[in-house]
């Protein structure tokens, strides 16, 4: 669960998530895709 100014999101604890999905997750977060390859890289 990811939480981010009292907004909560649940990711799935997979591999590899297929690109809607992660698009869908990242939406709900509130989070760029820029922001999370930065996170992430």
């Amino acid at each position: 669960m990811l939480r981010r100014a009292g907004v909560g999101c649940v990711v799935p604890n997979h591999r590899e998530l297929k690109v809607g999905p992660l698009a869908g997750i990242l939406k709900q977060a509130g989070v760029t895709a820029n922001e999370f390859i930065e996170a992430v890289g």
